[in-house]
């Protein structure tokens, strides 16, 4: 394995890993609201059944209630994956400086 040793490659290395970090939680976000988009067709396709008389009230108060704690459950992740992307590039940020500061202390030893 390669070791970085170098300011760039320092920085590089962490622009990956921020950039990899970042496409998995913008993946999951994607694919979550993917999920809701398909919760909310799916109790909207059930107004019919309630009318005819197939679902019952009940029946379709318990999936509303699923559906809005699935919701809450959407923000949560939602919230969360920003704070996660937030996080990522704070760390990014602090790894360069402290190569940078690194690299200076260097310098002024030289």
């Amino acid at each position: 394995a390669t070791h970085c040793n170098t300011l760039q490659c320092t920085a590089t290395h962490s622009k990956q890993v921020t950039e990899a970090e970042a496409n998995k939680v913008q993946q999951e976000l994607y694919a979550a609201k993917a999920r809701k988009q398909e919760l909310e067709a799916e109790l909207e396709s059930l107004s019919p059944l309630v009318e005819d008389k197939k679902l019952t009230r009940a029946s379709l108060k318990e999936l509303v209630d699923t559906y809005q704690r699935l919701d809450a459950d959407f923000t949560s992740f939602q919230t969360r994956a920003e704070q996660d992307l937030k996080t990522a590039s704070d760390t990014a940020a602090t790894t360069i400086l402290s190569s940078l500061y690194k690299v200076l202390d260097t310098f002024e030893l030289a």
